[in-house]
């Protein structure tokens, strides 16, 4: 039916129909992949959403600018000085939420994913319904830690300018 779209167009297909016609592919891929089903005509799409909070693990004190990311929504937001965030107009569906310090450019705190979890693979998916609101995902995140000392040459003991000293996980 659209076998041009991988080639050569006729030439009286315009750049604007093959956006539309490329635009109706990817959207059709994605309600069959998700199992999703487009609103009719006319009909409003109700999302729905998640909120919470996002604070300081040692102090309890509420974080702005945390980026706050439902996996595959893009953009994710930003929380507001009273740490607080909202993520709506979700289609229905499972989500995995992710906390990150990177909206104002800083990176003072450790990034984490739903209910304390340090990566995608093993936070908790939530579970979103068309016009619910699914509060009290909140997020308290750590400041790193540092290693200090002092590199010395062995046998002098004077301490060594310029050495590039590296932390691995023993893992």
């Amino acid at each position: 039916m659209l076998g041009w779209l991988s080639s050569s167009p006729p030439a009286a297909v315009s750049s604007n129909l093959r956006q539309q016609a490329w635009s109706g592919v990817i959207l059709a891929v994605i309600l069959a992949l998700t199992g999703s089903t487009p609103p009719a005509s006319g009909q409003a799409v109700q999302g729905g959403s998640i909120s919470g909070t996002v604070t300081d693990q040692a102090t309890g004190a509420p974080l702005q600018s945390i980026c706050v990311f439902a996996h595959q929504v893009d953009p994710g937001v930003s929380t507001d000085a009273s740490g607080t965030f909202t993520v709506g107009e979700l289609p229905s569906g499972m989500y995995k939420v992710g906390f990150f310090d990177e909206c104002d450019g800083s990176i003072n705190y450790m990034s984490e994913w739903h209910n304390d979890k340090p990566d995608f693979d093993s936070a908790d998916p939530i579970s979103v319904a068309e016009g619910e609101t699914v509060s009290g995902v909140d997020a308290a995140l750590n400041q790193p830690g540092s290693i200090s000392g002092t590199v010395i040459d062995e046998l002098t003991g004077a301490p060594l300018e310029g050495m590039c000293v590296f932390a691995r996980d023993p893992a």
